[in-house]
């Protein structure tokens, strides 16, 4: 009770940083456990390592008191393991979560071997205990932070937790269905991150999950949507936008089981919805209701000024793209999106505004002047935002190349073909290659260079 108080506190104090309470609340946990266990006891090495945390926090350091406290906590633990004994398993799991902090990732891997090696000789592998600690230290190996150390292990874990939930649960079981599911997590993030093709393979236990779910007594809607949605990205990042579409249109039918379908949430899988029916030949003015509906609804939601609507704003200015006739609101789109973007996104924003005025009559100028600021964000932006494989010199490249053309071309002459009429003449001709040729005629006729 003491213990569970003192963590309550944490999240009450964590603004204020005043952690008196929380301390006096940790020495009395460890004050009846002492008294009840004797010194060499887990939950005892347990409130050791609570109160030096909580000491952690509180003094804004780790001094000598902080040491001596997580240093007890270590020492009880390496006891424990050392003779043998039964709660030797919780104490290596504890050992290998301290290292894990600590950034000492080979041997936490090490350590969260021996603790399954315990408790498969204690319980045995089939064990409800040992396979709960499976899916744990799966858990824990595949955090954010324990990532690039930690994914191969993760993933080989979670196999294991799928295997042994098939014989202990059998197929139709919750849990096999959630190992199923943790497993493709793992598989999913290992491939955007490029260690290994496992796109594939994590569509496939995504699948498995979702047949669990729907033969269940209890239909678990909202698991089923999500996952339905993480084949759809799989699906859309190998270029399969036609079965994207189909999978979203799943993922939304389960999603509306769940939430109104006027909410923020199912604005966001509107708009998923959307990017998808653009890649799909002949779904262009689909996309735009789409997309338009999801920004009607955050509009309400958040407001006119709401500076996280930057991306709704642009993801309708795209869909419009590919409609023709609606250059004007294109742009406008555009310019509401640039006035809020986040940095990271920013000289995007500002390309495409400034590519679509060239489509407008008469604002080569002002397009000229964007696509300059939009090159003067690349150049500063490389290292700050740009990833490893992102491709920076060909977005550049590109910038460069349209200043090149709206610099060399005689923009300020009422006669000049711009682009919008070029693009109808070449849109207008099922010959497009001839559209040079037809230019030339027509260039040559108004005395144009």
């Amino acid at each position: 009770a003491y213990e569970n108080m003192a963590g309550k506190l944490v999240l009450l104090r964590r603004r204020a940083r005043r952690w008196e309470e929380v301390q006096k609340m940790y020495k009395k946990t460890l004050e009846i456990r002492l008294n009840v266990f004797g010194e060499d006891h887990e939950v005892v090495a347990q409130a050791y390592e609570q109160m030096g945390r909580s000491l952690r926090w509180t003094n804004g350091k780790e001094d000598e008191e902080v040491r001596m406290l997580l240093g007890k906590a270590w020492e009880i633990r390496l006891k424990i393991v050392e003779h043998g004994r039964p709660d030797a398993a919780d104490a290596y799991e504890k050992i290998a979560h301290s290292l894990r902090m600590e950034g000492k990732y080979e041997e936490a891997i090490e350590m969260y071997m021996k603790t399954l090696s315990v408790r498969e000789k204690i319980f045995g592998q089939d064990h409800e205990d040992t396979v709960d600690a499976y899916e744990r230290i799966a858990d824990d190996l595949s955090d954010d932070y324990f990532w690039f150390k930690g994914n191969e292990e993760a993933v080989k874990l979670r196999r294991k937790v799928v295997e042994l939930r098939l014989r202990t649960v059998g197929r139709e079981h919750p849990d096999t269905a959630r190992a199923y599911k943790k497993t493709a997590d793992d598989l999913l993030r290992r491939a955007l991150w490029k260690m290994e093709g496992s796109e594939d393979e994590a569509v496939e236990f995504y699948e498995k999950a979702i047949e669990i779910n729907l033969h269940a007594p209890e239909v678990d809607a909202a698991s089923i949507a999500k996952a339905y949605g993480e084949i759809a990205y799989i699906l859309k990042t190998q270029g399969k936008y036609n079965e994207a579409f189909v999978i979203l249109r799943k993922m939304i039918d389960f999603r509306l089981k769940t939430v109104h379908h006027e909410s923020p949430v199912m604005a966001n899988i509107y708009e998923e919805y959307a990017d998808a029916l653009l890649k799909v030949e002949g779904k262009e003015h689909e996309a735009v209701e789409i997309s338009r509906k999801a920004l009607r609804i955050l509009l309400q939601e958040r407001g006119f000024g709401n500076p996280l609507l930057w991306s709704s704003y642009e993801r309708l200015g795209d869909c419009l793209r590919r409609v023709r006739g609606n250059e004007g609101e294109v742009v406008e789109l555009y310019r509401k999106a640039a006035v809020s973007v986040s940095p990271i996104y920013e000289s995007r924003i500002y390309t495409k505004l400034a590519n679509s005025l060239e489509l407008v009559d008469g604002k080569g100028d002002e397009s000229l002047e964007i696509y300059r600021k939009a090159l003067e964000i690349l150049l500063k932006d490389k290292e700050r935002f740009y990833p490893v494989g992102k491709s920076w010199n060909d977005d550049v490249k590109k910038v460069n190349n349209a200043i090149r053309r709206l610099e060399e071309t005689p923009w300020k002459k009422p006669e000049l073909i711009c682009c919008k009429q070029w693009d109808k003449l070449i849109h207008n001709d099922p010959h497009a290659g001839d559209g040079f040729g037809k230019l030339d005629r027509i260039a040559e006729d108004k005395e144009i260079e």
